[in-house]
């Protein structure tokens, strides 16, 4: 169980949806599966769900970061720009 969902989509993986189509799927999974909807934010990709990341998260949190079919390196530097902005 988590606390937070932020969900995002990227270009690469809309496969003919709308854009924000795929984050109003996911939301609304989130939803039907219980999880209350103050726990779930939408991103539009890596750099604003990193920023949303940050702003919530709090000292010994947790952060599960699910990225697919991506280099995880390629985005080791917005997070830590994003959260080099908070000393948590």
């Amino acid at each position: 169980y988590f606390d937070h969902f932020v969900c995002f989509e990227t270009e690469r993986y809309l496969r003919g949806c709308a854009s924000g189509e795929l984050v109003e799927i996911l939301k609304n999974g989130l939803l039907n599966a219980g999880v209350a909807p103050q726990q779930i934010h939408s991103a539009e990709g890596y750099n604003e769900a990193s920023e949303i990341l940050a702003d919530i998260a709090q000292a010994e949190d947790l952060i599960v970061i699910l990225i697919a079919n991506h280099n995880p390196h390629d985005f080791l530097p917005i997070f830590r720009a994003n959260f080099a902005r908070h000393k948590i």
